[in-house]
């Protein structure tokens, strides 16, 4: 991870951080269908919301932690925190990235612990997302160092996908021409399913894939650096190919029929 990506993940994590948090204090809650799908009504609520609670706290705890390695590396006072909220934690921090993307020691790390918090607490804002598949980050900018590094999703059957950090839109076409293509021999099951959405324009989520292995259509190829299982790219373009050729279904339900889930990837620190 260059500086300059360091320090775009790390503003887009926390401008994640800063927008949803408000939809964190008192989420929304769904129940399941009679068919199994979310009705889209809430659900009696609890006197508290567990999965939300605990996301609030991490996130609490580890923008205090890295706000208090900023101060003490830097020998800085922590002024203007407010009443110590996220949001000023946040605010905080976001003063010091260039600082943190220069050192390789501490900013890679910042980055990829900060982007799963804000991964979380937007899936706890936005629990009724629809069905999406996690396609990369935001490559805008990139021929000038300084690329948007959002993360974007393509909601299944659209045509296009608008960034929500710098507001460009394109096609899927377009989006998988400004990013490139996977090279790589073997990838994760994120990286995967990312690469087959980008081939096959369709939808492909990493659910299917973990599925196709489970199933014995893929096997594993070993592990990454960081011990994540992955994948030989050919035999799951050989797969994928296989099961679009015996589908008769409308793309919208490929995932459905091969037995995917409607959750899309958000691990996006791991892409």
């Amino acid at each position: 991870m260059t500086p300059s990506q360091t320090a775009g993940r790390l503003t887009a994590a926390l401008a994640t951080i800063t927008a949803v948090w408000h939809l964190t204090l008192d989420p929304p809650r769904l129940v399941q269908g009679a068919g199994g799908g979310r009705a889209g009504k809430p659900e009696s609520k609890l006197p508290i919301d567990v999965n939300a609670y605990e996301a609030r706290a991490d996130a609490a705890r580890l923008l205090g932690s890295w706000c208090e390695t900023v101060a003490d590396e830097r020998a800085v006072c922590p002024r203007d925190l407010g009443d110590g909220s996220v949001p000023h934690l946040a605010a905080w921090l976001g003063e010091h990235v260039d600082w943190l993307a220069e050192h390789e020691d501490v900013g890679p790390a910042a980055a990829v612990e900060l982007d799963e918090v804000a991964a979380r607490l937007d899936r706890v804002a936005h629990p009724d997302r629809p069905d999406a598949v996690y396609i990369g980050r935001c490559p805008v900018g990139l021929d000038v160092g300084t690329p948007c590094e959002a993360r974007l999703y393509w909601p299944r059957g659209a045509e296009t996908i608008t960034c929500p950090r710098c507001g460009v839109t394109d096609g899927v076409r377009g989006w998988a021409a400004r990013m490139g293509t996977y090279t790589d021999a073997h990838l994760t099951a994120v990286q995967l399913a990312t690469y087959l959405s980008h081939r096959f324009e369709r939808v492909i989520d990493h659910d299917l894939v973990r599925r196709w292995a489970s199933r014995g259509v893929l096997t594993r190829a070993g592990h990454d650096e960081r011990r994540r299982p992955v994948y030989d790219v050919a035999a799951a373009v050989t797969a994928c190919t296989a099961h679009l050729q015996t589908s008769q279904r409308p793309p919208r339900q490929l995932a459905a029929a091969v037995g995917g889930t409607r959750d899309h990837p958000r691990v996006g620190p791991s892409v």
